[in-house]
């Protein structure tokens, strides 16, 4: 489940398609080993099903 409602469900895909557009670009302009490491706790919570605060 991505979330438990549908609007709080809208608000995170919105949020991954502009992280995958960042992304994109980024690797389109070579940049890509800049982006940082996405930090362990949010890993944690994505696979927990939660929401990182951090």
């Amino acid at each position: 489940m991505l979330a438990d409602s549908v609007e709080l469900a809208h608000k995170r895909a919105g949020t991954w398609k502009r992280r995958a557009r960042l992304t994109y670009q980024a690797l389109a302009l070579g940049r890509a080993a800049e982006l940082p490491d996405c930090p362990p706790e949010f890993l944690r919570a994505i696979d927990a099903g939660t929401q990182c605060t951090a």
